[in-house]
């Protein structure tokens, strides 16, 4: 029984696909390095440059080329994979796989959804211009070390 002094809490369904726990670190790290960035760049002075991770270019940039790579590959992975269980289901009579086939239907419904496109689209150019100068200095790195 619900006792009549407790506030009711609304649930919030969450999509059942868990990423790994050393994705989901680094991503928290990322985004506090993005916070601690952008505070170090309001609080200093414009001639600092912030704390130094993987590039001269700062926490705050590093940070968000780490999460602008997590989230492209995020999501063509997701893209793919849709492609993918859209174009192997079929439809059976055995309970089971409709079953299965409905869950399928709406984790697809999901990752299509024109709305979360282009809010990840948003994203992903959000982070480009944040990381740009780590991502920069990353690919001259590269193409200095072959040529």
């Amino acid at each position: 029984s619900v006792d009549d002094n407790c506030i009711p809490v609304p649930t919030i369904h969450v999509h059942s696909n868990k990423s790994p726990l050393w994705l989901r670190i680094t991503s928290i790290a990322c985004g506090g390095g993005l916070l601690i960035g952008g505070a170090y760049d309001v609080f200093m002075p414009v001639w600092m440059t912030g704390p130094n991770v993987i590039t001269n270019a700062g926490i705050h940039q590093d940070g968000a080329m780490v999460l602008f790579l997590l989230t492209a590959v995020n999501f063509t992975a997701t893209k793919l994979k849709v492609n993918n269980v859209g174009n192997s289901m079929s439809s059976t009579d055995n309970d089971e796989d409709v079953n299965v086939n409905k869950d399928v239907n709406r984790d697809v419904s999901f990752a299509t959804d024109p709305t979360r496109t282009l809010l990840q689209m948003s994203l992903l150019a959000e982070l480009y211009k944040l990381g740009e100068s780590s991502i920069d200095e990353v690919a001259s790195k590269i193409l200095g070390f072959f040529m």
